[in-house]
Protein backbone atom coordinates (compact mmCIF):
# COMPACT_ATOMS: atom_id res chain seq x y z
CA UNK A 1 0.00 0.00 0.00
CA UNK A 2 1.56 3.61 -0.81
CA UNK A 3 -0.07 5.29 2.08
CA UNK A 4 -1.69 4.13 5.42
CA UNK A 5 -4.51 5.86 6.50
CA UNK A 6 -4.92 7.82 10.22
CA UNK A 7 -5.66 5.32 12.45
CA UNK A 8 -7.55 6.95 14.74
CA UNK A 9 -10.39 8.41 11.85
CA UNK A 10 -9.88 6.05 9.15
CA UNK A 11 -9.11 8.90 6.54
CA UNK A 12 -5.87 10.26 4.64
CA UNK A 13 -3.77 12.59 6.52
CA UNK A 14 -2.94 16.21 4.82
CA UNK A 15 0.36 14.84 3.64
CA UNK A 16 -1.60 12.23 1.62
CA UNK A 17 -3.75 14.05 0.52
CA UNK A 18 -1.72 16.48 -1.39
CA UNK A 19 0.52 13.42 -2.45
CA UNK A 20 -1.99 11.70 -3.94
CA UNK A 21 -3.27 15.71 -5.91
CA UNK A 22 0.37 15.84 -6.71
CA UNK A 23 0.43 12.53 -8.59
CA UNK A 24 -3.05 13.13 -9.99
CA UNK A 25 -1.60 16.33 -11.75
CA UNK A 26 1.18 14.86 -12.95
CA UNK A 27 -0.80 12.28 -14.59
CA UNK A 28 -2.95 14.72 -16.50
CA UNK A 29 0.22 17.10 -17.76
CA UNK A 30 2.07 13.73 -18.97
CA UNK A 31 -1.20 12.44 -20.60
CA UNK A 32 -1.75 16.25 -22.05
CA UNK A 33 1.59 16.36 -23.68
CA UNK A 34 1.78 12.99 -24.75
CA UNK A 35 -1.40 12.69 -26.46
CA UNK A 36 -2.65 15.82 -27.09
CA UNK A 37 0.74 17.33 -27.75
CA UNK A 38 2.54 14.22 -28.97
CA UNK A 39 5.84 14.31 -27.07
CA UNK A 40 8.07 12.22 -27.83
CA UNK A 41 11.85 11.51 -26.82
CA UNK A 42 14.99 10.79 -28.83
CA UNK A 43 18.98 10.23 -28.52
CA UNK A 44 21.28 12.50 -31.30
CA UNK A 45 22.87 10.45 -33.50
CA UNK A 46 25.33 12.48 -34.41
CA UNK A 47 27.68 15.91 -34.21
CA UNK A 48 25.14 17.48 -37.32
CA UNK A 49 23.80 19.94 -34.86
CA UNK A 50 27.09 21.00 -32.89
CA UNK A 51 27.53 23.19 -30.91
CA UNK A 52 23.69 23.31 -29.84
CA UNK A 53 23.05 19.85 -29.57
CA UNK A 54 25.58 16.99 -28.87
CA UNK A 55 26.05 13.33 -29.58
CA UNK A 56 24.07 11.45 -27.47
CA UNK A 57 22.07 14.00 -25.83
CA UNK A 58 18.51 12.93 -24.99
CA UNK A 59 16.22 15.56 -25.80
CA UNK A 60 11.88 16.28 -25.97
CA UNK A 61 10.05 17.70 -28.74
CA UNK A 62 6.20 18.68 -29.16
CA UNK A 63 4.34 18.87 -31.66
CA UNK A 64 3.43 22.60 -32.91
CA UNK A 65 0.93 23.93 -35.32
CA UNK A 66 3.19 26.03 -36.95
CA UNK A 67 7.31 26.48 -37.52
CA UNK A 68 9.42 28.78 -38.20
CA UNK A 69 12.63 29.53 -38.93
CA UNK A 70 15.01 28.94 -36.65
CA UNK A 71 13.20 26.24 -34.85
CA UNK A 72 15.04 23.11 -34.09
CA UNK A 73 12.63 19.90 -35.16
CA UNK A 74 12.88 16.83 -35.17
CA UNK A 75 11.70 14.80 -38.91
CA UNK A 76 11.79 11.59 -40.67
CA UNK A 77 14.53 11.49 -42.96
CA UNK A 78 13.58 11.76 -46.07
CA UNK A 79 16.03 8.87 -47.32
CA UNK A 80 15.02 6.26 -44.76
CA UNK A 81 11.97 5.94 -43.54
CA UNK A 82 12.83 4.27 -40.20
CA UNK A 83 15.13 6.99 -39.49
CA UNK A 84 15.05 10.56 -37.56
CA UNK A 85 17.17 13.27 -38.25
CA UNK A 86 17.60 16.44 -36.15
CA UNK A 87 17.95 20.41 -38.26
CA UNK A 88 17.32 23.93 -37.53
CA UNK A 89 14.83 25.47 -40.18
CA UNK A 90 16.33 27.80 -41.77
CA UNK A 91 13.17 28.51 -44.55
CA UNK A 92 10.15 28.21 -44.81
CA UNK A 93 7.61 28.36 -47.61
CA UNK A 94 8.02 30.97 -50.28
CA UNK A 95 11.86 32.19 -48.78
CA UNK A 96 14.33 31.55 -51.31
CA UNK A 97 17.35 30.08 -49.77
CA UNK A 98 21.07 30.69 -50.84
CA UNK A 99 24.24 29.90 -49.73
CA UNK A 100 26.47 32.85 -51.66
CA UNK A 101 30.09 31.82 -52.52
CA UNK A 102 31.68 33.21 -49.35
CA UNK A 103 29.68 31.01 -46.76
CA UNK A 104 26.76 33.42 -46.03
CA UNK A 105 23.51 32.09 -45.56
CA UNK A 106 20.96 34.21 -47.59
CA UNK A 107 17.52 34.64 -47.20
CA UNK A 108 15.00 36.13 -50.19
CA UNK A 109 18.60 37.81 -50.93
CA UNK A 110 19.60 39.46 -48.12
CA UNK A 111 22.23 37.95 -45.47
CA UNK A 112 21.26 35.97 -42.05
CA UNK A 113 23.14 36.03 -39.24
CA UNK A 114 23.46 32.95 -37.85
CA UNK A 115 25.62 32.81 -34.46
CA UNK A 116 24.88 29.12 -33.44
CA UNK A 117 26.96 27.63 -36.40
CA UNK A 118 30.12 25.71 -35.31
CA UNK A 119 31.85 27.51 -38.41
CA UNK A 120 31.58 29.07 -41.46
CA UNK A 121 30.31 27.11 -44.60
CA UNK A 122 32.59 26.01 -46.89
CA UNK A 123 30.49 26.06 -49.88
CA UNK A 124 27.90 27.36 -52.33
CA UNK A 125 24.48 26.57 -52.31
CA UNK A 126 22.64 28.22 -55.51
CA UNK A 127 19.15 29.96 -55.13
CA UNK A 128 15.85 27.69 -54.30
CA UNK A 129 12.66 28.91 -53.90
CA UNK A 130 10.94 26.97 -51.06
CA UNK A 131 7.24 25.58 -51.78
CA UNK A 132 4.06 25.87 -49.80
CA UNK A 133 3.97 22.97 -47.13
CA UNK A 134 7.97 22.91 -47.12
CA UNK A 135 10.64 23.76 -44.84
CA UNK A 136 14.23 24.38 -45.80
CA UNK A 137 16.53 22.45 -42.60
CA UNK A 138 19.86 22.47 -42.22
CA UNK A 139 22.29 21.12 -38.96
CA UNK A 140 24.16 23.73 -37.38
CA UNK A 141 27.45 21.99 -37.87
CA UNK A 142 27.13 23.02 -41.76
CA UNK A 143 30.41 21.46 -43.07
CA UNK A 144 29.21 17.99 -41.48
CA UNK A 145 25.57 18.00 -42.37
CA UNK A 146 23.17 15.73 -44.20
CA UNK A 147 20.66 18.13 -45.15
CA UNK A 148 18.46 20.16 -47.65
CA UNK A 149 21.78 21.37 -49.16
CA UNK A 150 22.80 17.77 -49.39
CA UNK A 151 19.33 16.46 -51.08
CA UNK A 152 19.20 19.33 -53.12
CA UNK A 153 15.29 19.58 -51.98
CA UNK A 154 13.13 21.35 -48.70
CA UNK A 155 11.33 18.44 -46.73
CA UNK A 156 7.10 18.49 -46.29
CA UNK A 157 6.17 20.27 -43.16
CA UNK A 158 3.55 17.17 -42.32
CA UNK A 159 7.65 15.08 -42.20
CA UNK A 160 8.15 17.18 -38.97
CA UNK A 161 7.64 14.78 -35.33
CA UNK A 162 7.88 18.02 -32.95
CA UNK A 163 9.89 21.01 -32.05
CA UNK A 164 12.77 20.18 -29.96
CA UNK A 165 12.43 21.67 -26.37
CA UNK A 166 14.38 20.09 -23.78
CA UNK A 167 17.63 18.09 -23.47
CA UNK A 168 16.61 15.40 -20.27
CA UNK A 169 20.28 13.75 -20.11
CA UNK A 170 23.52 14.41 -19.77
CA UNK A 171 22.33 15.69 -16.32
CA UNK A 172 24.94 18.45 -16.57
CA UNK A 173 23.19 19.25 -19.91
CA UNK A 174 19.68 19.50 -18.67
CA UNK A 175 17.95 22.56 -19.97
CA UNK A 176 15.57 24.21 -22.41
CA UNK A 177 16.27 24.03 -26.09
CA UNK A 178 15.40 27.41 -27.43
CA UNK A 179 14.32 28.56 -30.81
CA UNK A 180 17.05 31.52 -32.64
CA UNK A 181 14.98 33.96 -34.49
CA UNK A 182 15.83 33.81 -37.81
CA UNK A 183 15.71 36.75 -39.99
CA UNK A 184 17.54 38.75 -42.47
CA UNK A 185 19.04 42.46 -42.69
CA UNK A 186 15.42 42.90 -43.71
CA UNK A 187 14.00 42.18 -40.78
CA UNK A 188 12.08 39.18 -42.95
Amino acid sequence: MLFRRNADKGRLTRAQHRAYVFIILCSIVLMYLGLGRGMRFFLVPSASMEPTLLTRDYIITLKDRQYRRGDIVVLTDPKDKEAYLVKRIVGVAGDTVEIDPGGALLINGKYASEPYIKEPMEFHFPPMKIGPGEVFVMGDNRNDSEDSVTWKEAVPVKKIIGRVRLIYNPLGRIGPVRSFPLTNLAGE
